[in-house]
């Protein structure tokens, strides 16, 4: 998610450590409030505001990277770690870490980083693990997958109508290599019946993702 200012002094002191979203803080999150389940999808180290946020609710923390439980720095009061990779559909895919970034797409000159790393994974979909960890109750999503967002959200079918918002890193120019469209994403979304609310970070002239949120079709806060 897009870091740009430090979380104000209402975060909890074991959240203090990241930074926030300047244009949909933790005051604006917390409106969002009441999920029973949130799923941090691509968590790599944490994310301070969505924990602070939703501090009532469970996180179930997602990511295939090795060790991961290990490479995590900031934790939500309670959580369950999921250490698979999520898609449209199960097998096994090969994972590339780059420094601090993964991913289980090739990249394009517009991305690319040096390869450190490189093994295979286990993909399941978002409704197996939703299945296993989540089988009552409201959802949020927050999918950070450097260019698998499509594919994470085509894995959600049986719970879609449990989501009630999605905060979902989008590419919008040519990160990956047969990489979806911004349009395919929002269809997909839509499909779901998740509409389209906002973008969480600053606007560019020329941009290579956005943080978008999406609301249920029919959340309060479209009126």
């Amino acid at each position: 998610m897009g870091r740009a200012e430090q979380l104000g002094d209402d975060v909890p002191e074991h959240l203090r450590l990241g930074q926030r979203t300047p244009l949909w803080g933790l005051s604006k999150l917390q409106q969002l409030k009441g999920v029973d389940t949130v799923f941090d999808i691509g968590v790599f180290k944490g994310t301070p505001e969505l924990y602070a946020a939703f501090e009532q609710s469970h996180f179930v923390l997602v990511d295939p990277i090795r060790n991961a439980p290990d490479r995590l720095k900031i934790k939500p009061a309670r959580y369950t770690y999921v250490n698979r990779a999520l898609g449209a559909e199960p097998g096994m895919l090969t994972l590339d870490e780059m420094g601090p970034k993964t991913g289980l797409q090739q990249r394009t000159p517009l991305a690319e980083g040096k390869l450190r790393n490189q093994y295979e994974v286990e993909v399941v979909t978002l409704d197996t693990v939703i299945d296993e960890h989540a089988p009552e109750g409201t959802i949020g999503l927050k999918i950070d997958t450097e260019g698998f967002e499509e594919e994470v959200i085509k894995g959600l079918v049986r719970h879609s109508d449990r989501v009630t918002f999605a905060i979902c890193e989008a590419s919008i120019r040519r990160r990956f290599v047969g990489g979806y469209r911004f349009s395919d994403l929002i269809i997909a979304m839509r499909e779901r019946g998740l509409e389209f609310f906002n973008i969480l970070n600053q606007t560019q002239a020329f941009p290579r993702c956005y943080d978008l949120l999406f609301l249920r079709h029919n959340h309060p806060m479209f009126d």
